[in-house]
């Protein structure tokens, strides 16, 4: 309970700085609505290793698919933000995640084709654990590379992710979330 207070009191205070920034640093608030905005979709399938911090599952491949898009909410003045909404899949030694998130990333355009960033995120994983399941909040971090030419889209992220702790199932089934890094390759197409 004291984990979620504290979560809800950074996320408040993190959206009251965003909003100070916004209006004093020509940040443009719902560019979407502005003319001549583009979104600049991409959508990407997604592939690489995940290591979970629990003893039911090994490092191993994980695979799944995204969208993402400059934000429809907040651009900054340079640069961009995006946003990527993504699902994964990790399933080894009986323990499968079906993991959906939503992650802005702060982006630097180095040259035309180059982008890197970073950013936090949120999610929601879906867990089983041979018949015993739940659902869980998650949060993450991480930094990604993105390359673009014409159509081809190109990226690689890493990413840590801390999961709510959930207690359920009998002995030896999951204790403490599924907390996890992972590594990502990315191939798809600027739409």
């Amino acid at each position: 309970m004291r984990a979620r207070r504290v979560w809800a009191a950074a996320a408040a205070l993190a959206g009251c700085l965003a909003a100070g920034a916004a209006q004093a640093g020509g940040w443009r608030v719902l560019p979407v609505k502005e003319p001549g905005f583009r979104a600049q979709p991409t959508l990407a399938l997604t592939g690489g290793w995940m290591d979970p911090d629990t003893r039911l599952g090994g490092s191993t491949g994980v695979y799944g698919a995204e969208l993402s898009f400059n934000c429809l909410l907040l651009q900054p003045p340079r640069n961009r933000i995006r946003t990527t909404l993504s699902y994964l899949r990790y399933d080894d030694s009986g323990l499968k995640l079906n993991d959906f998130e939503l992650n802005p990333h702060y982006v630097v355009e180095v040259s035309d084709r180059l982008w890197v960033g970073g950013g936090p995120g949120i999610g929601v994983v879906k867990v089983d654990t041979s018949g015993k399941d739940a659902t869980m909040l998650a949060f993450q971090v991480g930094a990604s590379l993105h390359y673009r030419t014409g159509r081809l889209f190109l990226g690689a992220e890493a990413r840590y992710q801390l999961t709510q702790s959930k207690d359920y199932g009998p002995a030896g089934g999951l204790d403490s979330g599924v907390n996890n890094f992972r590594v990502l390759g990315k191939v798809g197409l600027n739409l």
